[in-house]
């Protein structure tokens, strides 16, 4: 089955739109979005087949720090989040030849990882606290087709890399969608009344997240109503249709 087909130029605006919504809860923007802009436009514009689409893990997009806002009352200790990703898409070659490229679709890894770290007494980055992965399965993935997982990477301590469980069920489709989350739970309250606003870029980012939210919500919904089966076997194997976040 052909992985999920995604319109560049929604893409673009979504990018565009998270850098000036998010801006000032990151540190590093202006690079890593730039990056990210290029790395798309380039698979548009160029007839390249394949791209590796990603936020390399050493260079990663980093948030300002959370002086404790993750608990209410900022009980907490100061932390930063990190975002990486790595989406391997394919060119869907357009009707005329040389004309830029409407869509892609994933071909490969499709995976967001967030991390949180300590921030110490002197301002310095300390341990990691936190990590956890937002991916997007394919034919063979066993768990549900949009899931998350906690760490993961190492071969010893809670959660092995021999242990691939939990998948835990995600409606988060993108990595600027799992932006947000890390945002929104990073800086409870300061995130809440930022995203109450009307300005432009906030009036695109919902306009997008909205349309992806509804067409991912509908199809669980649909598989959930028609299964033969308990509701979260059918839900756990359901792979959605190519064309899900299409117009």
């Amino acid at each position: 089955m052909p992985g999920i087909l995604f319109p560049i130029k929604d893409a673009l605006i979504e990018l565009e739109s998270a850098k000036a919504v998010a801006g000032e809860f990151l540190e590093n923007e202006e690079l890593v979005f730039a990056q990210m802009r290029t790395q798309l436009e380039g698979l548009r514009d160029e007839r390249t087949g394949h791209l590796s689409w990603r936020i390399l893990p050493s260079q990663p997009l980093r948030t300002v720090v959370s002086d404790g806002e993750y608990d209410r009352g900022r009980g907490g200790r100061a932390v930063r989040g990190t975002l990486s990703f790595l989406w391997e898409i394919g060119r869907v070659r357009p009707k005329r030849k040389k004309a830029p490229a409407e869509h892609f679709q994933l071909v490969g890894i499709a995976s967001t990882v967030s991390r949180v770290f300590v921030i110490n007494d002197n301002g310095s980055q300390g341990d990691e606290l936190a990590m956890w992965r937002m991916e997007i399965g394919d034919d063979n993935s066993p768990g549900c087709h949009f899931h998350v997982q906690i760490r993961g990477e190492e071969e010893d301590g809670p959660f092995p890399r021999t242990l691939s469980v939990p998948r835990l069920p995600s409606c988060l489709a993108t990595p600027m969608a799992v932006l947000e989350f890390m945002l929104a739970e990073l800086f409870q309250e300061r995130w809440k009344r930022h995203v109450f606003s009307e300005t432009d870029p906030l009036k695109r980012w919902r306009a997008i997240q909205r349309k992806r939210f509804s067409k991912l919500l509908d199809w669980q919904r649909r598989e959930v109503s028609s299964a033969d089966r308990s509701p979260w076997s059918a839900l756990k194997s359901a792979k959605p249709p190519q064309d899900i976040f299409l117009d």
